[in-house]
């Protein structure tokens, strides 16, 4: 096994028990303000190329306009240390630790990093449509979290996170369908469920927001005059295989674990299959659609 990682535990009892029953849980000013002007500062190098790498590179903004055609950047992780660092952020680990799991009898707080996002949402862009994001990211233990961490404050407005409290209950994947909105990106939406106990999370730069795999929410299109900036990551147990994109040939998909992960809290039972290089990943840009822009 790989080393224990120890970080803090520093939720309480009543927190824990309010994300298993409600599917998420709102942290207030969880980073610092130097820390979010540190990540307003890689978005922005981000946001305009500076790194090498095919997919992120390209032709460097030397002005502002790049960041008004851009909606997401995925897996900036790739090219960004911040990115990782923040991934590996021993007080977000920690809580994560003790909520991932907290459902299952034999919890031990084992957590593993898998993907980020950055969301720029400038004026007029659209938000996501309903969906649960294990419908994407596949655990097979019901333990994908989600981090959304506020870098601008998020409102109504501009397009912030919209749950339904207690959706994540049943563990059920609802089907997803094509749509017409234009609040909406191109990816599909969620149905079959009803929407009229949606809340909004409205949330300040430096708020963090946990939130269960199957949990569903959307966001709305930003209908403010400046960007509404967010930095997405997400974790799962690390018992979990992760059985995420095409197998190798021949690969039974029960045993598909892609490895392109961080062991961020306690053990890693699977240590011994080692570490993909995350530097590996292809990053891209997204505009209002999901394809790379140029």
């Amino acid at each position: 096994m790989d080393k224990f990682i120890k970080v803090p535990q520093t939720l309480s009892q009543d927190q824990i028990d309010f994300f298993v029953n409600n599917g998420y849980l709102i942290l207030p000013s969880f980073l610092s303000f130097e820390i979010i002007k540190d990540l307003i500062q890689e978005i922005e190098r981000l946001s305009k190329r500076e790194y090498l790498g095919e997919s992120l590179s390209g032709n460097r903004n030397k002005d502002n306009r790049h960041v008004n055609r851009i909606l997401a950047i995925h897996k900036p992780h790739a090219v960004s240390q911040v990115i990782r660092q923040l991934m590996q952020y021993p007080n977000l680990a920690g809580a994560v630790s003790q909520l991932a799991g907290a459902h299952l009898p034999f919890w031990e707080g084992n957590i593993k990093s898998v993907d980020s996002m950055v969301f720029i949402k400038p004026p007029e862009f659209p938000g996501h449509a309903w969906h649960q994001d294990e419908c994407f990211i596949p655990t097979r233990d019901r333990s994908l979290v989600g981090v959304w961490i506020a870098i601008d404050n998020a409102n109504i407005n501009n397009g912030c996170l919209w749950i339904i409290p207690g959706s994540h209950r049943s563990g059920y994947l609802y089907p997803m369908k094509e749509h017409h909105s234009e609040d909406y990106d191109a990816h599909q939406i969620s149905y079959g469920f009803d929407t009229s106990q949606a809340i909004p999370l409205e949330a300040n730069s430096g708020t963090a927001i946990l939130f269960n795999g199957y949990l569903l929410h959307q966001s709305l299109k930003n209908h403010s005059n400046s960007l509404r900036r967010a930095i997405v990551l997400h974790y799962m147990s690390s018992e979990s295989l992760l059985p995420w994109f095409q197998t190798d040939h021949g690969e039974q998909v029960a045993v598909a674990d892609n490895r392109k992960v961080i062991h961020v809290a306690g053990v890693d039972p699977y240590n011994w299959k080692g570490y993909d290089d995350m530097e590996q990943e292809e990053p891209f840009v997204r505009g209002t659609n999901k394809r790379q822009i140029p």
